[in-house]
């Protein structure tokens, strides 16, 4: 018996008239190629403890944060990583974590299809 053949994959709708975020073609705009992931200790101890927080160049970036949520990117200060940019009408928000499990937007599952409008709440 002959297996089945096997089905093309699914390629993305691409429309230039689509904003970034919402156009499935796009997914590594500004990004860095791929690389595997390593860490310059600061001798061959500290490599050989392999405890990346216990290093002088270790940041961890968890803690609060300042966040501000808003429906779409076209409506994001465009100047809010400026040195200096009042950041005292935003909220806090735990890093790291989904923002939507912390009081903003709801959250959605692209993968899965939904008994309900997302819309719905």
């Amino acid at each position: 018996m002959a297996a089945a053949p096997v089905p093309a994959p699914i390629q993305p709708q691409v429309s230039a008239d689509r904003p970034d975020w919402e156009n499935p073609a796009i997914f590594a705009r500004g990004k860095l190629p791929a690389h595997a992931t390593g860490f310059p200790f600061e001798s061959e101890k500290l490599a050989l403890d392999n405890d990346r927080t216990q290093s002088g160049r270790f940041l961890s970036l968890d803690g609060t944060w300042k966040f501000a949520y808003t429906q779409n990117a076209d409506e994001a200060p465009m100047d809010f990583a400026s040195p200096g940019f009042d950041l005292s009408g935003w909220k806090d928000i735990k890093v790291p974590a989904d923002w939507q499990t912390q009081g903003f937007d709801r959250p959605l599952y692209n993968n899965v299809r939904y008994p309900f409008p997302p819309t719905a709440r």
